[in-house]
This record gives C-alpha cells, structure tokens and sequence, in this order.
C-alpha cells in the first residue's frame, strides 16, 4: 500500500479517534449510569483501535535518517495501544466500570507506551529537523499521555482537561497527516 493511501487513511482514523475519545470523557463525566453499562471503556477501546492506524501513518511518513529508531517508536506505541485496549476488554467483561479505577496496572503501562513511543518520536523528528509544526503536535501529546493513567482517577475538571487535550492533539495529528497529505497529491499534479 502507498504511503501517501495509509497517511490519508491513518489520519482521517486518527481524527475520528481522538473526537470518539473525547466523547467517552464527557459522557463518563456526565452520566454515572453510561459508566454501569460500560459505554465509557467500549468507546475508549473503539477511539484506541482508530489510534493504531495513526500510528502507522505517523510512521510511514517518517523520512528522516534514523528509520529503525522511528519503527521501534511506532512499535512501541502500537503494543501499548494494543496492551491497553486488552486491559479494557477483560475490565468490560469482568464488571460495571467506574471512573475512579479505569486503569489496571497494565493499562496504565500501555498508555505509558503510547505516550513514550510518540515522545520518541516526536524527539526523532527534533533531530532530523523535519516538519517543525509535527514535532509541537506530537510532543504535547505524547507529554499530557504520560498524565493519562493520573487523570483517569481524577474527578472532576482537571482529569476531564488531560483527556481533552489528548483527544484534540490526536484529531490535530490525524488533521496534519491529512492535509499534509492532500497538499503533496496537488504539488504533484501541478509538477505534472
């Protein structure tokens, strides 16, 4: 497949992943009865599965000099989704979910690999100078990712914050790949 169909793909994911994350924040916060009926994990393990092609964009667009760092950063942060979205599902089958305990000690690892694998590569892209509007991007994600597992046993507005800005920096990630994307398909036409 073409890099330029798995950014377009992968981005467009990303977005609708990080709004469906977002989603599942607001209605854990306003609606106790959503979290008795697992609403809550089930779109968080719907909006992490959207995250994994996300990742392989973020990757496949990568054309720096370091190549091999940069699929150990993009491996890394795919276990960690996959960790976490396998934590998620043995909770939804376990028991009703509360807000307070939405991470076992493994997910709270997987979330931990999610945001070191983007802080790798976010620095990976620092160092090869590229893209300077991605490095900001992903570094804010992957930094308030590390506050993830904290911010899911905090009620109220700050827990609610972290897992915003989470969400809105994977949709402006995933809004980057695709514009980024469209932009290089019309430069090409153009040179044709």
């Amino acid at each position: 497949m073409k890099a330029a169909t798995i950014q377009r793909w992968g981005g467009g994911a990303a977005m609708l992943g990080g709004f469906v994350w977002i989603a599942a924040r607001l209605i854990a916060a306003d609606n106790a009865a959503a979290n008795a009926w697992n609403v809550t994990p089930l779109l968080m393990i719907i909006a992490l599965s959207l995250l994994l092609p996300g990742i392989l964009a973020l990757h496949r667009r990568w054309r720096g000099e370091r190549q091999p760092f940069s699929t150990i950063a993009a491996g890394v942060a795919m276990c960690g989704v996959l960790v976490t979205v396998v934590d998620l599902l043995i909770a939804v089958r376990g028991q009703p979910m509360i807000n307070d305990a939405l991470f076992s000690p493994c997910g709270t690892l997987g979330m931990l690999a999610v945001s070191g694998g983007l802080l790798f590569l976010a620095s990976l892209t620092m160092i090869d100078v590229q893209v300077p509007g991605w490095q900001s991007t992903m570094l804010l994600v992957g930094l308030v990712g590390l506050f993830l597992p904290l911010g899911a046993g905090v009620a109220g507005e700050i827990g609610s914050m972290v897992w915003i800005i989470w969400g809105l920096g994977w949709s402006w990630l995933g809004a980057i790949l695709v514009i980024e994307n469209r932009r290089s398909v019309l430069l090409s036409l153009r040179a044709r």
